[in-house]
């Protein structure tokens, strides 16, 4: 005989059957998770709701009406939060294209930056099935991006990242046709040019102590303002890259990665070795001094930036300088371009043998040169002495002049 049981007895039943698979959401700070195994990987995904019973409630409605088997804009975003998960620089690994973890950890931040702000402005449309979203769903999100961000570089930034979810979706059969194909670029504002720093102004931050709180910043800025290093291969800079009885710098690493762990080639995969300014050497030897490990400098991009912050606000305050804009936006870039604006300005030396000193790779006559040797370095030594003929102390008793300020 067929055992009776009861209509309370059944909803038990069909209960716990579901709740053992339902997965249990948790809070952190003011966000609700539940994990879940998706194609072999525990994947974490954001649960809707101000409370968390609200959230357990979504979750509970969305698996027993099937609708979590469906993968979403959010699940296919979820892939790129983490670098080791981004379908792009996971193929980079095989194919050996130029996919650096440093990119692909920015590309992560940008990712979760963009699961935040489309979880919170459209759930709707970000956790709606992808196969189901239309072409007006990808503009209802390129216009909520505009008006979140405005006409910048940051809404072009998500934009294209959300246009390589739909296309990676499409190339993994998740969705048939990708909706954001043919769709206009988020196209923003030009920004005005970033003014270089005078040379005259780079002789008064040089020679001037009260705007550094250490000798180890006046270091380093005599180092970023003197050979126009790029900030990655400044936090890569150790004690065998230095010659200290030639005076001259191997300038052939760099920090690749986001949080400057990973140690990787120049940009364009181009060394250089180039002679250092006077101005540069008791420099270098102070901070080779200092390291403990071989390594001069621990920081991350951030630090660098701060601390020219800081020494250009000290020295905003003093006033009179000749290029205040320029010292106010002050950054690693920022040197560089005002090192190779000021050395073309004075105009002795071929544009050439600056491009090579600087390492400037997009100029067509400028040739990568494959194996750089010490004798080739001492051909770029005029562009050390013309350095310190600039931003070195004045001889002869000549006294610089500043203008007044009304």
């Amino acid at each position: 005989p067929i055992p009776c049981v009861s209509a309370s007895s059944h909803k038990n039943l069909y209960r716990a059957f579901f709740m053992e698979k339902i997965p249990k959401v948790y809070q952190q700070r003011n966000t609700f998770y539940y994990k879940i195994v998706v194609d072999g990987q525990r994947v974490t995904r954001k649960a809707p709701g101000e409370t968390l019973a609200q959230a357990q409630r979504h979750v509970d409605k969305m698996f027993r009406t099937g609708k979590e088997s469906s993968k979403t804009l959010a699940w296919v975003v979820a892939k790129f939060c983490d670098p080791d998960t981004n379908p792009r620089f996971r193929d980079a690994k095989i194919t050996g294209k130029q996919y650096t973890a440093r990119y692909a950890g920015m590309i992560a931040s940008r990712a979760d930056e963009l699961d935040a702000m489309l979880g919170k402005g459209l759930p709707g449309i970000y956790r709606k099935p992808i196969e189901t979203l239309t072409r007006k769903d990808c503009r209802d999100i390129m216009y909520y991006l505009v008006k979140q961000e405005g006409v910048s570089y940051r809404a072009m930034n998500f934009f294209k990242l959300l246009k390589i979810c739909f296309g990676y979706a499409a190339d993994e059969g998740i969705i048939p046709v990708n909706p954001a194909q043919g769709l206009p670029d988020i196209h923003p504002k030009k920004t005005r040019e970033k003014k270089p720093v005078s040379s005259a102004d780079i002789v008064r931050l040089l020679s001037e102590g009260r705007w550094y709180s250490s000798q180890e910043e006046r270091d380093i800025f005599a180092l970023l303002a003197c050979t126009g290093m790029r900030i990655g291969e400044l936090a890569a800079l150790s004690i065998p890259q230095y010659d200290k009885e030639n005076g001259i710098l191997t300038i052939d690493r760099a920090m690749k990665d986001y949080n400057y762990r990973e140690v990787g080639l120049p940009k364009w995969g181009c060394c250089r070795v180039i002679p250092l300014p006077k101005l540069c050497t008791d420099a270098m030897r102070r901070l080779c001094r200092a390291s403990s490990d071989g390594r001069l400098f621990h920081y991350r991009q951030v630090e660098f930036e701060r601390m020219l912050k800081r020494i250009s606000a000290n020295a905003l305050v003093a006033g009179e300088w000749e290029t205040p804009e320029a010292i106010k936006e002050m950054t690693p870039h920022i040197l560089r371009h005002s090192l190779n604006t000021n050395l073309r300005i004075n105009g002795s030396l071929p544009d050439l043998v600056i491009a090579e000193y600087l390492s400037w790779q997009h100029q067509p006559e400028n040739a990568v040169q494959k194996g750089y040797t010490h004798l080739y370095a001492e051909n770029l030594r005029p562009v050390a002495d013309l350095i310190d003929e600039m931003y070195g102390p004045q001889e002869h008793g000549i006294v610089i002049q500043f203008p007044m300020s009304k």
